[in-house]
């Protein structure tokens, strides 16, 4: 039977669901995730989700989101932000999927496709991970280049107390007048006033207020009542998160930022959370705080005529 392209729909959600958890054996989700990815992007569009279907039965499909030109601080690229096939062999369904994303890139008049590398709307991963040599040996056999590797990173809490280097940190904070303190929804105007500064648009989309209207689990760096630095948090019985996180870029380098992640870490620690990982990480920084390289990931880069 011959395997052919059409849009995506919602409903076909749920057999998509089943395709990438037997597909990505170590990274199952829900329905629910994949349909906030191929349908809840704000920069993508119903073009560039592709499924692919022999027989009326679906089996595979591609992500792939082209911002428009009025998101100027998007590169002059499309993210191909998940592929999931019945199989990766030459001529085969993935093959279709990744060509037909591409076609969607160059008649969005974009210049090339990244995998993936794209922090602005709902994704998978942020690369392909290591443990997914199939995909890997995909993207190479179809011309893209391997770019940078990222990095998930993690730290165990439970005999996690503060190193004289992470505690001299504080002290000098606090020599400075600097407080590391938990967020308050009072404190939303200094928010408003340092995301400003960070200028960070795939972290902060329009109505992120909403987000820090109400109590949460954030820390903050303060002196003198303007925010320095923040970090977000989420404690779990099982496994936390750490991030996002960042610190003014005029103050960067000095300790604000250990400040605020071991705050995070103890405040975990005192909930019950054994581990906490940081998701595509800026690993020097986690890694001179403690922390250890858990997941590795590699990402790709294809230029289109």
């Amino acid at each position: 039977m011959t395997v052919t392209l059409r849009p995506m729909v919602r409903d076909d959600v749920g057999k998509a669901t089943e395709l990438w958890n037997a597909d990505y054996v170590h990274d199952r989700v829900s329905p629910r995730r994949v349909e906030q990815i191929a349908f809840g992007d704000p920069h993508g569009g119903a073009e560039g989700n592709l499924a692919a279907v022999e027989g009326g039965e679906l089996v595979g499909f591609v992500c792939c989101v082209a911002p428009g030109a009025a998101v100027t601080w998007m590169p002059r690229f499309a993210f191909l932000k998940g592929i999931c096939a019945r199989s990766y062999e030459p001529g085969d369904v993935a093959d279709a999927l990744a060509a037909g994303a591409e076609g969607f890139a160059v008649g969005s008049g974009k210049e090339g496709v990244h995998v993936v590398e794209y922090a602005a709307g709902g994704y998978f991963f942020p690369g392909i991970p290591l443990e997914y040599p199939d995909k890997i040996a995909f993207f190479l056999r179809r011309g893209y280049g391997q770019g940078r590797e990222l990095h998930d990173v993690s730290v165990g809490l439970e005999q996690f107390t503060p190193t004289e280097q992470q505690q001299q940190a504080f002290r000098r904070a606090a020599a400075r007048g600097i407080s590391i303190v938990p967020y308050e929804p009072a404190m939303l105007d200094a928010m408003r006033e340092m995301v400003a500064v960070l200028n960070m648009p795939y972290w902060f989309p329009a109505g992120w207020e909403s987000r820090y209207s109400t109590a949460r689990h954030t820390f903050v760096a303060i002196q003198g009542g303007k925010m320095l630095g923040y970090a977000d948090y989420r404690p779990d019985a099982e496994r936390g998160d750490f991030g996002t996180t960042a610190v003014l870029p005029e103050l960067r380098g000095q300790g604000i930022g250990s400040c605020l992640l071991v705050a995070s870490m103890l405040r975990m620690k005192e909930l019950g959370t054994p581990q906490v990982w940081a998701h595509w990480a800026n690993t020097p920084f986690y890694l001179k705080n403690g922390w250890r390289i858990c997941r590795r990931y590699a990402t790709f880069h294809k230029t289109l005529a």
